[in-house]
């Protein structure tokens, strides 16, 4: 409801619960604004005034009548539907983005009150927002706390990125410009005035570079400030873009990423100017980044002007070899340790500890005619799971289109590796697979075979509870229009002895 960054982290938790872990999702939102439609296209969606808790209890009621009986509760704002939630027995797990002064200021000391008392989870992108919510209340919450940032989400930054001699060249820039960026809302708290005034510090001594900022402003600053900078030596080396769809465009473009943050608690923005490779300066004292830029950029006093400027001519003057090799540094860094849907996985874990990490690999060659029903029967499983990797070994038929265009049908999120040239083994594949996967348990699911939507759901159970390693179940058998032609496998087993089956 305020802050449009967390609006957008909740669209994309929904959207990876939905189309990728293929979890029910419905949304419950505290307000109006300008996401809900993008809300809505997704799932199904209900509001209710912030400040009116007979409308937020009757809303929730709804919810629990409807049969849900988990929540995840995004940004403190929206611990004013904690009591709400609890009296109608669904645990919520809750997401806190925002730092002292911010609570302060929208006087939300009651919210955090609540949440304290009756979350059963408090996850935080950092330490330094952990301590200073938990330092509001009077005693130790009731539920776990774990810090856990929530990774990047905008994955246009690593796939939709246009090479950078055509990024300046749609926008606009020389060829030889130096461009330093920001990405937000440009108000005081984001800070705006310390962006230009860096830029002023520099427009004289280096007319190469450009600075800009893509986002929105104040009112106050697109009246008042932008005028004057579009005179004097920063006139036109200075652009305030607006909101902008292709903000890929201007990280391909740029140079150095210069967070002014005054306060700002684990901003995404800081992780897709990693993914895009550029080295990150921001503020000491700002939030839960200042260890990224310290490894990977610069980290720097906010009111050393000469600080600020001499850490950005620093990056711009590295060695292109080495340049190269730290801006790869930090996709790595994004890759492996600021994965989105790991971060999703976890939330819901935390939401239902019985739901394990479940990969699902389908090695498929040549089954085009099988796949639709195969994939189906992944995608109906009572039991989410967390990942669908399917290998094509270089089918000679129309796999990979039916995949595709299945998926995009289904509205889901698959993982489709295509080999160059066929691996001559399935089990080949199933090592690959196997290497790929990030989950806790692993399904091979044949793609010429199809699954009972409780298959998932029993055997990980019975994996729980014995402790094995592996688990199988007995099948039918069937042709390849699906008529089913034998009853059992177990004569191919028995010889083994076995009490399972």
């Amino acid at each position: 409801m305020l802050f449009r960054s967390a609006q957008i982290l909740l669209l994309h938790i929904g959207e990876v619960l939905l189309r990728q872990f293929d979890v029910e999702v419905r949304f419950l939102i505290l307000g109006d604004g300008p996401m809900l439609a993008d809300y809505r296209a997704l799932a199904p969606t209900s509001t209710a005034p912030r400040r009116d808790p007979d409308a937020i209890t009757q809303a929730v009621q709804a919810l629990r009548a409807e049969g849900f009986d988990r929540a995840i509760v995004n940004t403190t704002v929206s611990g004013a539907a904690a009591r709400a939630l609890h009296a109608a027995g669904i645990g919520f797990v809750s997401l806190i983005h925002e730092l002292p002064t911010l609570i302060r200021e929208y006087r939300l000391e009651a919210e955090v009150a609540d949440l304290q008392a009756l979350a059963a989870h408090l996850v935080f992108p950092a330490a330094v927002v952990r301590d200073g919510f938990l330092g509001f209340g009077e005693r130790p919450p009731a539920g776990e706390v774990h810090v856990r940032p929530q990774g990047l989400y905008n994955q246009r930054i690593a796939q939709a990125a246009p090479p950078r001699a055509q990024a300046r060249e749609t926008l606009g820039l020389p060829a030889d410009a130096r461009v330093v960026m920001n990405v937000g809302y440009a108000d005081s708290r984001k800070g705006f005035d310390l962006f230009v005034r860096v830029a002023q510090a520099m427009a004289d001594a280096d007319p190469r570079v450009h600075f800009i900022w893509v986002g929105n402003a104040t009112a106050d600053i697109q009246n008042w400030l932008l005028p004057d900078l579009r005179q004097g030596p920063l006139a036109g080396r200075f652009r305030l873009t607006g909101h902008v769809s292709d903000v890929e465009t201007y990280y391909a473009a740029a140079d150095v990423f210069l967070i002014t943050s005054r306060e700002d608690p684990f901003p995404s923005v800081v992780m897709e100017a990693m993914q895009a490779g550029l080295p990150v300066i921001g503020f000491s004292g700002s939030g839960g980044c200042v260890d990224l830029y310290r490894e990977h950029g610069s980290l720097v006093e906010r009111h050393d002007t000469a600080a600020i400027c001499a850490a950005i001519r620093g990056h711009l003057e590295l060695d292109p070899a080495r340049a190269a090799d730290a801006a790869e540094q930090r996709r790595r860094v994004v890759r492996e340790q600021y994965r989105f849907d790991d971060y999703c996985h976890d939330l819901v874990h935390w939401a239902d500890p019985s739901l394990r990490k479940v990969s699902v690999v389908v090695p498929n060659y040549n089954y085009a005619y099988c796949l639709p029903e195969r994939m189906d029967s992944i995608y109906q499983q009572s039991h989410p799971v967390f990942e669908v990797i399917v290998l094509d070994d270089r089918s000679p038929d129309d796999s990979v289109q039916v995949l595709r265009e299945h998926a995009a049908l289904r509205r889901r999120t698959i993982d489709l590796v295509v080999n160059e040239h066929n691996s001559g083994s399935v089990f080949r594949q199933w090592r690959k697979g196997a290497e790929r996967a990030r989950g806790e348990y692993l399904w091979i699911a044949e793609a010429d075979d199809v699954a009972a939507p409780e298959f998932l759901e029993q055997l990980v159970a019975a994996l729980d509870a014995s402790g094995a390693a592996f688990a199988f179940c007995d099948s039918w058998q069937i042709d390849t229009d699906g008529k089913r032609i034998g009853e059992s496998y177990k004569d191919y087993i028995k010889d083994r002895k076995s009490t399972r089956l």
